[in-house]
C-alpha cells in the first residue's frame, strides 16, 4: 500500500481547502479514498485499524476520509456537478439533499 500512500499524500499537499476550489478535486480525491478504503478491507483490515493507518499516512481523520468518500460516491456519476465551485463543507451539508434531488431522472439527467 506503499504507493497508495505516497498518491494520497501527494494529492493532499497540493490540495487547497478555501471556496475556489473545483468540486473535481473533491471527488476525485474521496474516490482515491474510496479505493484505498477498499483495499483497506481486502487486505488489511484484520493488520491495522482505517482510522489510525488514515491519520498516519496522510494526517487526516477517519471521519474527514468518511465525508469524502460520500460525497464522491454521491456524486461520481455526475460530471457537470464537478466543475461547480463550491466549498466541501457546503456539499458535505447538503449531500442528503443533493442526492435526493438525483433520484429525479430528469435532474439526474441534466448534470451527467
Amino acid at each position: 500500500m506503499d504507493e497508495d500512500e505516497e498518491m494520497l499524500k501527494h494529492a493532499y499537499n497540493l490540495m487547497k481547502f478555501s471556496e475556489a476550489n473545483f468540486l473535481e478535486e473533491t471527488i476525485n480525491d474521496g474516490l482515491r479514498l474510496k479505493k484505498a478504503y477498499e483495499i483497506y478491507l481486502e487486505i488489511h483490515s484484520k493488520t491495522f485499524k482505517w482510522g489510525e493507518w488514515i491519520e498516519k499516512s496522510i494526517g487526516k481523520s477517519e471521519s474527514y476520509s468518511r465525508k469524502f468518500r460520500q460525497v464522491a460516491r454521491v456524486l461520481e456519476p455526475y460530471v457537470k456537478f464537478r466543475k461547480l465551485a463550491l466549498p466541501f463543507d457546503c456539499i458535505y451539508a447538503n449531500i442528503k439533499h443533493i442526492e435526493s434531488m438525483f433520484n429525479d431522472h430528469k435532474i439526474a439527467a441534466q448534470w451527467k
